[in-house]
């Protein structure tokens, strides 16, 4: 009687596709720092407008702001980065503690 091989149990990092990146690696591209978000929703896409709040006046009810980019997807894939984000969080929560000034994502 033959032996029966072990099945090996694949874990999800093993079945993650090797990305190929054709317009460069990613540290060639540019980085931003981002400090606010807005957000608008249509029924086919979620617009993420990512900005750097530079200063407020508040003399004149103002606040400075430099737009560095939007972030334009369907709701799905805005679905799955928020699955991504939450996961990531408390991850970061379980390894540094809580984030200040906030309960976090695992409340």
């Amino acid at each position: 009687m033959a032996a029966k091989a072990a099945k090996k149990k694949t874990t999800s990092a093993e079945k993650q596709p090797t990305i190929r990146y054709i317009e460069g690696e990613p540290s060639s591209k540019p980085a931003w720092y981002v400090n606010s978000i807005e957000l608008q929703m249509g029924l086919f896409d979620i617009q993420i407008r990512m900005n750097r709040v530079i200063g407020a006046d508040a003399g004149k009810n103002q606040v400075s702001v430099i737009n560095q980019g939007t972030l334009v997807m369907s709701p799905q894939h805005a679905a799955s980065l928020a699955e991504i984000l939450v996961r990531n969080l408390k991850d970061y929560e379980a390894e540094y503690g809580k984030l200040p000034g906030r309960e976090g994502p695992s409340s």
